[in-house]
């Protein structure tokens, strides 16, 4: 069988927390794709926070990314907050991940993820709150 493009992005981020840098052959690799992504994604590592908000217990989890409109998006695998989300990666099968999802993915195999332990009654607040903003404030032209 072979592998998903998603899995092949997961295989490169996974390649990268092995040596928690970035090479040249790598991201030629994360360019080609996640064409559209790699750049802001590699701006949010520069500039922004990623968040793993973890529930104690029951250790669920969502991560948070701090973006450049000083909105924070909430993110998941396999979904985000953000608009690009919503009109690129669901609307378009060729884009995989919104540059918040990547960006999560290389927060993580770099070492670059602040942890927020909460009980689970406050994560399951705050993780309400993270997604509960409707998509349409996201999305206004």
């Amino acid at each position: 069988m072979e592998p998903s493009a998603l899995s092949l992005v997961q295989s490169v981020c996974d390649n990268v927390g092995l040596t928690r840098t970035v090479s040249d052959e790598q991201l030629r690799w994360l360019h080609f794709l996640c064409p559209g992504s790699v750049g802001g994604a590699a701006e949010i590592l520069d500039h922004r926070t990623v968040t793993r908000c973890v529930a104690r217990e029951s250790r669920r989890e969502f991560f948070t990314v701090d973006a450049t409109s000083k909105r924070t998006h909430c993110t998941l695998p396999g979904f985000c907050t953000c608009c690009a989300y919503c009109y690129q990666v669901v609307a378009r099968p060729d884009a995989l991940l919104c540059k918040h999802e990547l960006a999560v993915r290389l927060a993580s195999a770099l070492g670059l993820v602040q942890v927020l332990e909460l009980e689970d009654a406050e994560w399951a607040c705050q993780f309400s709150l993270a997604i509960g903003i409707p998509m349409s404030e996201y999305c206004t032209a």
